[in-house]
C-alpha cells in the first residue's frame, strides 16, 4: 500500500495467485499521520460509584473546556451495576454558573456497563474556557437503570438533576430539580471517536452485489473502485444461508487494484456504531 501523495489517495494493490475470495479489508495511516482524538472538556478519570437514574431520569454535570474545538463524541463510564438498555448524553451551555441552553445530544442502545461508551453527537463548538455542562438521561421508554460515576479525580463539582422524572429526551433549555455537589462526572467530550482505531483510514467489506464500488465501513467515507476483479455471491459453505456479495480474484497476470473515490484524510463522519448523533429538540 502507498499513499499517493499528490491526489491524496490511498491506492491498495490486491496480487493473488489461484482462485480467492476477500473478505474484510482494513486500511490504517502511517503511524506519523495518526491524529489522536482531542478531550476538549471534561475527564477520563473513572470516579466512585453511588449515582443512578431511573426511567425518565436526567443529571448534569459542570464541567471546564480544556481546548478549542468541534465537539463530535461525548464518552462516558457506565458503572457495573448500570442495566439501562439506553442512554441519551449532551452538552448544555452555562450562565452564570447554571445550565441553559442545549447545544447538543446523542444517543446509543444496549449501553456496556463497566467500561466507557463512546456516543456520537451532532457537531457544535466548544470554546477552551468556557464552562460547559455534560448531561445524560435514562430516557422514560427505556428499561433498566442507569448506574455511572462521578467525584472522578476530584470532589466539589456542580451536578444537578433534572425538575422532570419523565423525560424521553433532553429538554432544550434545562430545568433544575435538586442540586448536589458531587462533580466531576467520569464523562469528556472529544472531537473524534476515542474507540476508533488510531489512523483508520477505511474498512471495505466487498459485500455489494452488483457495480465496481467498495463501500467503506468504517463511516469515513472512502469509498474504493475496484478494477481487475469481478462480483461473486458467497454464502460462507453454507446454501441454506442468504448469498452475501463478495469480488473473486483469479490469476497472476494483472493484480487486482482498489482506488479510494476522494482524498484518505478521515473526515468527521460518524463511524458505524450503535449510537445515533442529533441535533438540540425539546423532549417530549
Amino acid at each position: 500500500m502507498s499513499p499517493e501523495t499528490r491526489a491524496r489517495r490511498w491506492r491498495v494493490r490486491l496480487a493473488t495467485w489461484g482462485g480467492a475470495a476477500l473478505a474484510t479489508l482494513v486500511v490504517c495511516a502511517a503511524p506519523a499521520a495518526a491524529q489522536a482524538p482531542v478531550k476538549l472538556a471534561g475527564t477520563d478519570v473513572v470516579g466512585s460509584p453511588g449515582s443512578s437514574a431511573q426511567p425518565g431520569g436526567a443529571e448534569v454535570y459542570r464541567t471546564s473546556a480544556s481546548a478549542s474545538g468541534t465537539a463530535r463524541y461525548i464518552s462516558l463510564f457506565l458503572d457495573q451495576a448500570s442495566t439501562a438498555d439506553r442512554v441519551t448524553v449532551g452538552l448544555y451551555a452555562d450562565e452564570a454558573g447554571q445550565p441553559t441552553s442545549l447545544l447538543t445530544t446523542g444517543s446509543m442502545s444496549a449501553p456496556v456497563s463497566g467500561d466507557w461508551n463512546h456516543i456520537a453527537v451532532a457537531e457544535t463548538s466548544v470554546v477552551a474556557g468556557r464552562a460547559y455542562w455534560i448531561a445524560m438521561l435514562n430516557p422514560a421508554d427505556s428499561a433498566g437503570a442507569l448506574a455511572w460515576r462521578d467525584r472522578a479525580g476530584g470532589t466539589g463539582g456542580g451536578e444537578q438533576t433534572s425538575a422532570r422524572g419523565d423525560l424521553t429526551a433532553l429538554p432544550a433549555e434545562w430545568e433544575t430539580g435538586t442540586v448536589y455537589s458531587d462533580g466531576p462526572l467520569s464523562a469528556y467530550v472529544s472531537d473524534r471517536d476515542p474507540g476508533a482505531p488510531l489512523g483508520l483510514v477505511g474498512a471495505w467489506s466487498f459485500d455489494e452485489t452488483s457495480g465496481t464500488t467498495a463501500g467503506d465501513a468504517s463511516g469515513f467515507g472512502n469509498a474504493g473502485l475496484i478494477t481487475g476483479a469481478t462480483r461473486a455471491l458467497l454464502s460462507d459453505g453454507h446454501p441454506e444461508l442468504e448469498p452475501r456479495g463478495a469480488i473473486e480474484l483469479r490469476g497472476r497476470a494483472e493484480p487486482v487494484r482498489l482506488y479510494t473515490l476522494r482524498a484518505c484524510r478521515p473526515t468527521p463522519k460518524t463511524p458505524h456504531s450503535r449510537s445515533t448523533a442529533g441535533a438540540s429538540s425539546p423532549s417530549a
